[in-house]
């Protein structure tokens, strides 16, 4: 059976954007349960270490909204290797900075991320990475940590590490260990939305295929 150029270009097309779909961005980390949040005590950055299952991009830095109902505070959220600082954000007060997700507290549903998206910053395959958000002594806005039952589910680009934190007075890399959060829970407050590198065949299937179809379509007004 014979195909046709179009109908090859169609289906190059087809599966180009289906892979895009499906790269789509999502959460690092889904809380799907958890306590009351609460409060620090002492001011500095909090959050996790992960590492890279697979080469992705992260594409927007967040921070938990308690109750969804818009941030107390602004919050600086980082991203960190083992060398530096990689990219950092504000993420500001009220409900400007887009809210995804939610989670069940009792029974009823709470929160979620609020998000500020970035350029996409690379991070490879097997490599250790960290993320946190630095909190003041005095701020209201609270976090999730292993106190709170934390129950969550990590994205499949990702696999948890463990609570970090750093009493530094300004956001800073997070990289004291914390006995009290164990290994299993982290302190939720900072998030990530994170997306996988398409690849390298799937995109130079869909740029062929677009270029097929562009062709054809200058042909026929041509003629």
């Amino acid at each position: 059976m014979k195909i046709s150029t179009s109908r090859l270009a169609l289906v190059g097309l087809t599966v180009f954007f289906a892979g895009a779909a499906a790269h789509a961005q999502s959460p690092a980390i889904t809380i799907t349960g958890a306590g009351d949040p609460v409060n620090v005590t002492q001011a500095g950055t909090y959050g996790y270490s992960f590492t890279a299952t697979s080469d992705l991009y992260v594409t927007a830095l967040g921070v938990l909204d308690d109750f969804g109902d818009g941030l107390d505070e602004a919050h600086q959220v980082g991203l960190f290797d083992g060398i530096g600082t990689l990219k950092t954000v504000t993420v500001p007060a009220g409900t400007s900075a887009a809210l995804v997700g939610g989670y069940a507290s009792g029974s009823t549903t709470r929160g979620g991320f609020r998000y500020v998206s970035i350029s996409p910053v690379l991070l490879t395959a097997g490599t250790k990475y960290s993320v946190g958000a630095f909190y003041g002594a005095s701020d209201t806005e609270a976090l999730l940590t292993t106190e709170d039952s934390v129950v969550f589910t990590s994205n499949s680009l990702v696999t948890f590490g463990q609570a970090l934190f750093n009493d530094a007075g300004s956001l800073s890399y997070p990289f004291q260990f914390d006995p009290t959060a164990s290994s299993t829970n982290g302190y939720f407050g900072p998030n990530m939305q994170v997306t996988a590198v398409p690849e390298p065949g799937v995109v130079a299937f869909g740029f062929l295929a677009a270029g097929s179809v562009l062709g054809l379509i200058a042909r026929k007004r041509k003629g």
